[in-house]
């Protein structure tokens, strides 16, 4: 990420995390969480939010901000510092009980990227599920580079069909 580097080598850290989160029976519910602790050769202090409202029983709508701090300041070259933002808007949709969709609109200060996904399952039955999945990266600082980077970081398209098979003795 810009602003800071990681020196190779070995590292170990310890974190903790501090969360409320509301019952998931409530309409409009959140959550709310502060996390910190050792980051490879430096700290980590961060903060996340995010409201959930179930609009109906086929529409669900959440959002989500997340902050981290990052500091090194145990270098020799003095204190390095960057700060990290992802802020993301979700929507579940439920068709009926064998159709749905999903689809999420993220950003990421760390790597200057809207990520776009979009995903249809069906249900058959217990156990089978298909996939329809489209995803698509968007560089929204094409200029950081010489020659500039292209508008898409990456596209795909995805179909995947899961089957559970049952273990009985």
């Amino acid at each position: 990420f810009a602003g800071a580097s990681v020196p190779a080598g070995e590292y170990r850290w310890v974190e903790g995390r501090i969360a409320h989160t509301q019952p998931g029976s409530s309409l409009l519910r959140g959550t709310l969480a502060v996390e910190g602790g050792r980051f490879y050769d430096g700290y980590r202090l961060g903060f996340s939010a995010g409201p959930t409202w179930s609009v109906s029983r086929h529409l669900e709508l959440n959002g989500l901000y997340q902050a981290s701090r990052i500091s090194f300041a145990e270098r020799p070259s003095g204190e390095e510092q960057v700060l990290i933002q992802v802020a993301r808007v979700r929507a579940r949709v439920m068709l009926s009980g064998a159709l749905s969709t999903a689809y999420f609109v993220q950003y990421t200060s760390a790597t200057d990227l809207v990520t776009l996904n979009a995903r249809l399952r069906y249900n058959r039955r217990e156990g089978q599920d298909f996939y329809l999945v489209f995803n698509d990266g968007l560089n929204t600082e094409r200029a950081a580079l010489e020659p500039g980077l292209p508008l898409s970081a990456g596209r795909t398209l995805l179909l995947k069909y899961s089957h559970a098979v049952p273990f009985g003795w």
